[in-house]
């Protein structure tokens, strides 16, 4: 589980802590009346992101508000940006933009020059608001470690009138489902939706519920309502509702209890028409992996390899889900990468942010809320060590060659104690923090050329034992290189898991 030591994304940070951008003279005609009338306002829209020219991810909607910082000048805002889920920022803010006016056209031009440690870049953002238009493009000529790259982002919208609705509600979620016991619960501050079901509904009566869905006056929901969906082996499914004037709110609709059951027969499909695009293990709420930071690996570092988590078509049953190392050592780009990447799935999220950028273990946030009482672990694995094993580091300034070790897979499950909801363990500590409580670990980590299935009993810690009335998560980690966590591993090991299950009571 490696994230690259750094982010094109961090221009973006510098941006919105310095936020002034400056131009023209103070000798403009006065814009005053036209910037309240025409300008003023929030605006609905697309942006895209290029590194050197090639599209990261698809266009997505985003709101820009612009409002009157003189008589002759605008500012522009954009909030909460969040880009492929890699990061988030507040607020995106271009201060003091001065106009100039070519008949029913304003356009606006700003600069700015940033130093600060290793990384300097040079920042022109230019745009035009023409008849409820907008239009900007930021060219940002940066050099970070001696390296240049260009980054541009684009973006085009509509002006709002001011009277759309910002609200992103789902009102109603009601299955019409004999197996379905209740009403569902909508919690709009954690953004979740669960629902009953009767103990004798199987898998198979789970996996075709047809939910139908009310939301806020003019908003839309995607998936639509009436569309079937899969709830069985405690799938969930998220939903994400678009508000009139451009707000997103997203929901994660689920059988309420804690079945913890993975069979990888679904997943989605990332970066859809991308120029890199990958497919994710659902629920995706609940399992994390490092496809998106080596989605940046492309661009950034000239790597030329596969992604190291896909899907398995021949799994046990169904489905499953294939690790494999990779070998992501820098190959000409301008950022440095891990020298290896190991395969690794794991219940949680995988968070990539300026701050993680030199610490990536910390970037792992292991475990998922569990209420039950672990008793065992069970599943069904393939492994195939590879061939050379390689002695690496973060940024790939290590990359020796182990003769004669061969490479082991780890497949562990940890149960720990935690008093708020966001408390976590990362790759820092999930094997010593004393907030550990049971451990189900699967001590042979040897090839196995066929499916084999594990049945692992969660042994509880010296001193630890379960207290029904305590706050847990439970963390499931897997990788085809157990010591990926020290970036040593081999290359091509491949583990192969499916049916992953937590039995508790």
């Amino acid at each position: 589980m490696k994230i690259m030591k750094k982010s094109l994304f961090c221009l973006f940070m510098f941006i919105c802590s310095v936020g002034l951008f400056t131009s023209c003279s103070d000798d403009d005609p006065n814009y005053s009346a036209a910037i309240e009338g025409e300008i003023v306002g929030n605006y609905k829209g697309t942006l895209e992101v290029k590194l050197f020219g090639e599209s990261i991810g698809n266009p997505i909607i985003q709101k820009i508000t612009v409002s009157k910082a003189s008589n002759t000048s605008i500012d522009l805002s954009l909030k909460n940006f969040s880009f492929m889920g890699i990061i988030t920022i507040p607020e995106i803010k271009l201060s003091n933009c001065k106009l100039t006016k070519n008949g029913d056209t304003y356009s606006f031009v700003g600069t700015q020059e940033l130093e600060t440690g290793e990384l300097s870049c040079v920042i022109n953002a230019t745009g035009t608001i023409k008849n409820g238009n907008i239009d900007i493009d930021m060219d940002i000529k940066a050099v970070l470690d001696g390296q240049n790259q260009d980054v541009d982002v684009t973006y085009k919208g509509a002006r709002l009138s001011g009277t759309e609705s910002s609200e992103a509600k789902i009102t109603s979620f009601i299955i019409e489902n004999d197996f379905v016991i209740g009403s569902s619960v909508i919690d709009d501050a954690n953004g979740t939706i669960t629902f009953k079901v009767s103990t004798n509904a199987t898998d198979e009566d789970l996996s075709e519920l047809i939910p139908e869905i009310m939301v806020s006056n003019k908003a839309t929901v995607n998936p639509e309502s009436g569309v079937a969906q899969d709830f069985s082996a405690g799938k969930k499914v998220t939903y994400t509702v678009l508000a009139e004037d451009g707000t997103v709110k997203t929901y994660v609709a689920s059988v309420d209890g804690n079945i913890l059951k993975y069979s990888f027969d679904e997943w989605s499909d990332v970066a859809q028409g991308g120029t890199h695009p990958y497919y994710d293990p659902l629920p995706a709420n609940e399992l994390a992996n490092p496809n998106k930071g080596v989605a940046l690996l492309y661009s950034v570092s000239g790597y030329k390899g596969d992604y190291p988590v896909l899907q398995e078509e021949a799994g046990f049953a169904g489905k499953a889900v294939k690790l494999i190392t990779r070998y992501t050592k820098k190959q000409g780009g301008f950022i440095n990468s891990p020298t290896i990447t190991a395969g690794s799935l794991f219940t949680g999220e995988m968070v990539i942010s300026i701050s993680s950028m030199s610490k990536p273990l910390e970037a792992t946030h292991f475990g998922i809320p569990y209420n039950k009482k672990p008793l065992f672990f069970k599943g069904y694995y393939k492994y195939t060590p590879g061939e050379i094993f390689r002695e690496g580091a973060k940024d790939g300034s290590k990359d020796n060659i182990i003769e004669g070790q061969i490479d082991e897979c780890s497949i562990v499950a940890v149960l720990y104690q935690i008093e708020k909801d966001d408390e976590y363990l990362d790759g820092t500590n999930i094997n010593s923090s004393p907030k550990r409580v049971a451990v189900a670990y699967l001590e042979d980590g040897s090839a196995k050329s066929e499916f084999t299935p594990f049945n692992l009993k969660f042994n509880f810690l010296p001193d630890k034992s379960y207290d029904p009335n305590a706050k847990y998560k439970i963390a499931i980690v897997c990788s085809a290189s157990k010591e990926g966590d020290s970036f040593k591993g081999a290359p091509d090991s491949t583990l192969i898991l499916d049916e992953l299950e937590i039995i508790g009571e």
